[in-house]
């Protein structure tokens, strides 16, 4: 009896040993194409204040009073949700204040995105407006359909001036992926339904994801992964993304002429659809990165894009062009990226609002 506990304590040690040679031959051999890039020329730009993490993210402006920001969780009505807004406390904010703006949007315009309010999309359109005050119900991952809950809650609440939506690329998010649908959101797609429908399958992706060991033998199995990329997109589910934006969109629109609110709708900008910045050798490196994941991606935003454009949109997926360090990576911004948007759209406010 010794013997066979013997015999069978030095395989597992045996077994054992072999996965971790794997694992760490694996992690050091085999690339992926998303070792990290090198961005000091980027931060370089920023003093140490705009890079200080410890600095809030709101001001007295952008409503620092009004916004908890919580656990991410998944929320019945608006989806994936990283932030509580107190209306009281809003209506406060807006009291007797000239020109009071909500913004909507996704991760590009939620301000935890950024370092500090200094650096903030919404903090310098703010600034460069008069008597403006504002609330911030951008959340990462949103899209037109997520906004569009949102801001029918927020109309029970509060009443703003202007209405902001900026959005575009996480329209077809869900979409790069397997398991995904033209009318639903990036975390749903890799995140929610998991937690929801297949509680046990979030752990076992992260396993998969995390260890060459747990992917090649779940492969035997021919496991599926929720967040297994799609190695082509059919250009009807481009189309049918862009229609779901559209109809929410006029949803929106319907809302905002009832409750007489003045509303402006943005398509922001990406790397993809930014001209004459092949030169810069940081975003020939966030390129090569994400079409190695995504190689779809340019001809997905360029015909996407080309369904989103209408009158009611203020074009600014060109505003970037020619510009240097405006990217963090192929959607976030720079400090740069953002004060060129934040200009382009304080004089769209300006024109309607001030």
């Amino acid at each position: 009896m010794l013997k066979i506990i013997k015999f069978s304590f030095f395989y597992l040690l045996l077994f054992i040993s072999c996965i971790i040679i794997f694992e760490f031959s694996a992690h050091f051999f085999l690339k992926d194409g998303t070792e990290e890039i090198d961005m000091s020329e980027l931060w370089s730009t920023y003093s140490t204040k705009e890079l200080d993490k410890s600095i809030t993210t709101l001001n007295k402006d952008t409503g620092l009073d009004c916004v908890e920001y919580i656990t991410p969780t998944w929320n019945h009505k608006f989806g994936y949700i990283s932030k509580k807004i107190d209306y009281e406390c809003a209506n406060e904010h807006f009291k007797n204040n000239e020109l009071n703006i909500v913004f909507f949007g996704s991760s590009v315009m939620d301000n935890q995105m950024y370092h500090n309010h200094l650096t903030s999309l919404d903090a310098y359109i703010i600034k460069e407006l008069k008597n403006a005050k504002s609330i911030n119900f951008a959340e990462s991952g949103s899209r037109l359909s997520n906004e569009y809950a949102r801001f029918s809650i927020m109309l029970k609440y509060i009443k703003p001036k202007i209405a902001i939506f900026f959005d575009g690329t996480n329209e077809f998010e869900s979409i790069k992926y397997v398991d995904g649908n033209h009318d639903e959101d990036f975390y749903w797609t890799v995140w929610a339904r998991s937690r929801i429908e297949n509680p046990y399958k979030l752990y076992l992706n992260k396993l998969v994801n995390s260890s060459y060991t747990a992917r090649a033998f779940v492969n035997l199995f021919n496991y599926q992964n929720d967040n297994k990329v799609k190695k082509s997109i059919n250009k009807k589910d481009i189309i049918n993304a862009a229609k779901d934006y559209i109809h929410h969109q006029n949803l929106i629109k319907t809302l905002c002429n009832e409750y007489n609110i003045k509303c402006l709708f943005f398509l922001q900008p990406n790397i993809y659809t930014s001209k004459g910045m092949d030169n810069q050798k940081i975003y020939k490196q966030i390129k090569k990165i994400n079409e190695t994941i995504y190689p779809f991606n340019n001809d997905l935003y360029k015909l996407g894009y080309s369904f989103l454009k209408n009158d009611k949109n203020v074009d600014l997926s060109y505003a970037l062009d020619n510009q240097n360090l405006t990217y963090i990576d192929y959607a976030h911004l720079t400090k740069v990226g953002s004060m060129i948007l934040a200009k382009e759209i304080a004089k769209h406010i300006k024109e309607i609002g001030e």
